[in-house]
């Protein structure tokens, strides 16, 4: 079982008004036995860098009353399939509880982006793109969903195989650009290391030659010694 701080921390990745909401009531959209552990959180961070593959759909520049009434149909429609539960007719039970915690989380940010219709610094394009990033891939299967005469029925079906599908392609996509700042990071850093290295055999030469003249100057100094004693000597004796 999960403690507190793992199930809030794990809210707050997919949207800060979820972490909030169990904050401040305690309400909680994951599954008893939610696990927060590497493999959670793994594909928690790949969701979040997975962009959706639709553009703003013309409706965000309709009348704010419309607008909010294709939210709000949303939010019905949202509700009549996770009382039906027809969805686990045509799903593995693990990919249906799946859906049903997206569904939920779902629910709950559009109804909290409901109250914010009647502010002023409410933003549409931002609303859309908020409910959007729970789930990229459910929210492109499920593209239609704000349009009158959405059938889930159609889409149902062919879901939980498509959704495999999507993830697995825009993962390639993720591993692939990491990948290539993986390669790029390297060779700055070959680069670097061979700047340094360049650097530091200058400075190495350098002071090999300050060493060298050091020694010739010592070389030097004991040659004059020896020659004065030697003259000291040679006085010494003509005296």
């Amino acid at each position: 079982m999960s403690t507190y701080n793992e199930i809030y921390n794990y809210l707050n990745l997919v949207d800060k008004r979820l972490g909030n909401l169990y904050k401040k009531t305690g309400f909680n959209p994951l599954p008893a036995d939610f696990k927060f552990d590497k493999e959670t959180i793994k594909e928690r961070l790949y969701l979040n860098q997975m962009a959706s593959a639709l553009s703003f759909p013309e409706f965000l520049y309709e009348e704010k009353n419309q607008l909010k009434k294709r939210f709000n149909q949303t939010l019905k429609l949202i509700k009549t399939i996770l009382k039906e539960e027809k969805y686990t007719q045509y799903m593995s039970p693990e990919f249906a509880r799946k859906f049903e915690v997206y569904m939920v989380m779902r629910r709950e940010i559009t109804s909290l982006v409901l109250k914010d219709f009647s502010k002023e610094s409410f933003d549409e394009c931002s609303a859309y793109m908020e409910i959007c990033s729970i789930n990229t891939i459910f929210f492109d299967l499920l593209d239609g969903f704000f349009e009158d005469g959405f059938n889930f029925l159609e889409v149902l079906p062919t879901l939980e195989n498509n959704y495999n599908i999507y993830y697995n392609e825009r993962l390639k996509l993720i591993e692939k650009k990491n990948n290539e700042k993986l390669e790029k990071n390297t060779i700055e850093n070959s680069l670097f290391i061979a700047k340094n290295n360049e650097k530091i055999n200058k400075n190495n030469l350098k002071m090999q030659k300050n060493n060298l003249k050091i020694e010739k100057q010592q070389q030097k100094i004991e040659k004059e010694r020896e020659i004065l004693k030697f003259k000291s000597k040679i006085e010494n004796r003509s005296k």
